[in-house]
């Protein structure tokens, strides 16, 4: 499967995925286009739940100034849990970070509260985590977006709101 992702996401000219969902052990990974970093699973009996990966393509140049590649950066992961990831990049020139989530769904085992908590706690761990000021975020918020625009999304495919998705605006 990390083959044939590899190669369709290269002819695409992807240099940046972050999945959630996959299920993969914790640790990094390495195909021929791309290194990775997968923050492991959370494993109910025989089965494999959560987990989230970023995939960094290691030749895509990043800006036309000074050529970087991902592959020049020191990467060093500061947050992995099963539905957190967080990796990051230094480079004597430019400084990045990543974020990956899968927010909790809204359920009868998962209450608002719990909800808030989560966000709360991921809050938290960002501060401690000292984001770079140039932070992508890949988020499965398991929320509709958006009930009104704002300088960080705007109302393009917006949904109608609920009480899930005004606590993901509001973090």
């Amino acid at each position: 499967r990390a083959v044939r992702l590899d190669l369709q996401w290269h002819a695409q000219g992807i240099a940046a995925i972050g999945l959630q969902e996959s299920r993969r052990e914790e640790g990094r990974i390495q195909t021929e286009h791309y290194v990775g970093f997968a923050s492991g699973a959370q494993t109910c009996g025989k089965a494999q739940h959560y987990g989230c990966e970023l995939w960094l393509h290691k030749h895509i140049a990043l800006d036309d100034e000074r050529h970087l590649t991902f592959s020049q950066f020191k990467a060093v992961v500061v947050v992995a849990d099963p539905r957190r990831l967080v990796v990051n990049l230094s480079h004597p020139k430019i400084n990045m970070s990543f974020v990956v989530l899968h927010v909790p769904c809204k359920s009868n085992s998962c209450s608002l509260e719990q909800l808030a908590t989560w966000w709360q706690d991921t809050q938290a761990l960002l501060q401690q985590a000292r984001l770079a000021s140039l932070t992508w975020c890949m988020i499965d918020a398991n929320a509709p977006l958006a009930s009104e625009s704002t300088p960080f999304f705007q109302m393009h495919g917006a949904e109608i709101s609920n009480a899930h998705g005004r606590l993901f605006e509001e973090v």
